[in-house]
């Protein structure tokens, strides 16, 4: 879109190519409008209508923006009083139609978002988990520190406490926190990261792990990790298997054979020496469908019945 429309200011343009420009500009507008509605994860919890008027709205933005830039980059234009009142117009409805998205967000994200704290403390219970608390911005500052009370929801591998923000997680649009950080607790409970032999063990996994993805694949989890300081992913290497599983709920990873058949051989060795038969990663398929299984459990709101089995049985030697 970038690119079409700095094609769009080049000067002498004749009328047919810039019909054209248009026009290309528009579909991917509307695709990528689509696209960023079908991929949140509260759709499930918007009519049909409510996606429509979605779509809709995100186009307006963006043309908003596009005109905003023309008017700000051209130097005919930026200075002239029209222009300045034209921009202000733009960003005023720009701000109503992010509230007007807000609006029509909100129910649905708060619904997604107790869809996932009720699969996550129902999956806690039944695999042995220290109990999810639920804990407002004031209560997580006074007991934790500032710093973790800006989080979604943190879980404390030292305790195995689990914690959500449910404040923070409405805001950031976070509704998978719950799923999310209780997949912390199985893996804190097959890759303990608590003594310098588990953490060593488990970083080794993750390296391994990383090696088997496709570049594309990696891309994606860098973007993901971000976030993170090299220091944190070191002490807390689960975080990057955290982040593969949300990629996969959210269709931002796709299963491809090959690359999850590297992974297994890879993991499988290490796992198996230090007990962890229940879990089956005999191939690379094993990987998948665990990881796969957990995003499907956490979709269908109820955690498998293998994955309880399995990781209830973990027993490290």
């Amino acid at each position: 879109i970038i690119q079409l429309s700095n094609q769009l200011d080049t000067k002498n343009l004749d009328t047919k190519t810039k019909d054209i420009l248009e026009s290309k500009i528009t579909e991917l507008v509307k695709a990528n409008s689509e696209i960023k509605v079908n991929q949140s994860l509260a759709i499930d919890y918007l009519t049909k209508p409510q996606q429509d008027n979605l779509v809709s709205l995100y186009q307006q933005e963006v043309q908003n923006t596009r005109l905003i830039n023309q008017f700000q980059n051209d130097p005919a234009l930026k200075n002239s009083k029209d222009a300045k009142a034209q921009i202000v117009q733009l960003k005023t409805e720009n701000g109503t139609i992010q509230k007007q998205r807000g609006e029509i967000m909100a129910p649905a994200i708060q619904k997604r978002l107790d869809s996932d704290m009720s699969f996550a403390e129902a999956t806690a219970q039944k695999l042995n988990l220290p109990e999810i608390k639920s804990l407002s911005t004031a209560q997580i500052t006074k007991e934790f520190g500032t710093t973790l009370a800006n989080k979604d929801g943190f879980f404390n591998k030292s305790t195995g406490e689990i914690v959500i923000n449910p404040e923070v997680a409405a805001k950031t649009e976070a509704v998978t926190v719950g799923s999310h950080e209780v997949l912390h607790g199985i893996l804190n409970q097959t890759l303990n990261t608590t003594t310098p032999e588990g953490l060593l063990q488990a970083q080794t996994v993750v390296q391994d792990f990383r090696k088997q993805l496709s570049p594309e694949q990696n891309a994606i989890l860098d973007q993901k990790l971000e976030s993170y300081s090299p220091e944190y992913l070191q002490r807390n290497p689960d975080e990057v298997l955290t982040q593969f599983s949300d990629g996969i709920l959210k269709n931002e990873i796709k299963f491809e054979e090959s690359i999850f058949t590297k992974i297994g051989n890879a993991i499988t060795p290490i796992l198996r020496k230090f007990g962890f038969s229940k879990i089956k990663f005999n191939t690379g398929k094993d990987v998948y469908n665990f990881l796969k299984d957990y995003t499907k459990s956490v979709k269908q709101g109820q955690i498998s019945q293998d994955i309880v089995s399995a990781v209830k049985d973990v027993s490290p030697t």
